[in-house]
């Protein structure tokens, strides 16, 4: 993962485009497992490589945040779109999220797409950190 959040295209595209350490990387993964409001799915081929990740943070209202992850040697095939859409259905069997909504650089067209087609539609633009973010959501209830 740590590769992955580091990938150049990654940091492009990410709010903030300093790469991250290895230090805070490990700061930051032992308190997301820690953290019982994230609930963490690791992607893995036929082989049980890890391919990628989908992360929903629970918030207070209902709602989980989401943030999708793929290595670079399987994006542009799929792969994302269709581990989003496992993880959405994982998450609604739960019942522990009513809205799921993830939140891209508005720039990121790749990110967008693979949210459409995971079931989430656009919802709103806003500014973040000086930077103009779309919103897109969907239902967390039923299956993708």
């Amino acid at each position: 993962m740590w590769d992955w959040v580091n990938d150049p295209a990654v940091r492009a595209s990410a709010f903030c485009s300093e790469p991250v350490s290895w230090e805070e990387h490990q700061r930051w993964f032992r308190g997301k497992r820690a953290d019982p409001g994230c609930i963490h799915y690791m992607i893995t081929d036929e082989h049980g490589s890890a391919v990628g990740q989908v992360r929903f943070d629970l918030q207070a209202d209902g709602t989980a945040e989401t943030d999708v992850s793929i290595a670079r040697e399987h994006r542009a095939r799929g792969v994302g779109s269709e581990a989003l859409q496992l993880a959405c259905a994982a998450l609604a069997d739960l019942g522990r999220a009513q809205r799921i909504v993830a939140k891209i650089r508005s720039g990121n067209t790749a990110s967008q797409r693979v949210f459409e087609k995971g079931g989430f539609v656009f919802q709103d633009k806003q500014a973040m950190g000086g930077m103009e973010v779309v919103i897109m959501g969907r239902e967390g209830r039923g299956r993708c």
